[in-house]
């Protein structure tokens, strides 16, 4: 799985970004939990739980998976930007 590989040496040094092989035929819980019925499956999961928030569909080239994770690395910063303001505005609210 060269590809793979490739996408894991693109990210080894964001400590955001986990690459994880999980081998779901030896791992019956998994492979129950995620309804994992095809390989190899690709699965953006939310930092510090175990919720699927997206399942890549898309082609299976470094280029597009990578393209793929640094949408949602964006997306996650900017979600994290709007709970920041959110919570700002709140404490100004409070101060008022």
């Amino acid at each position: 799985m060269p590809i793979y590989d490739k996408v894991y040496d693109h990210y080894a040094d964001n400590p955001d970004v986990i690459i994880a092989r999980i081998e779901a035929d030896s791992n019956q819980f998994v492979k129950d939990k995620y309804k994992v019925t095809s390989y190899p499956l690709l699965a953006w999961f939310e930092k510090d739980n175990f919720y699927i928030r997206d399942i890549y569909k898309g082609e299976r080239t470094v280029e597009a998976i990578t393209e793929w994770i640094d949408e949602l690395i964006e997306e996650a910063e900017a979600e994290k930007k709007d709970v920041k303001t959110n919570m700002d505005e709140s404490k100004i609210d409070t101060e008022m």
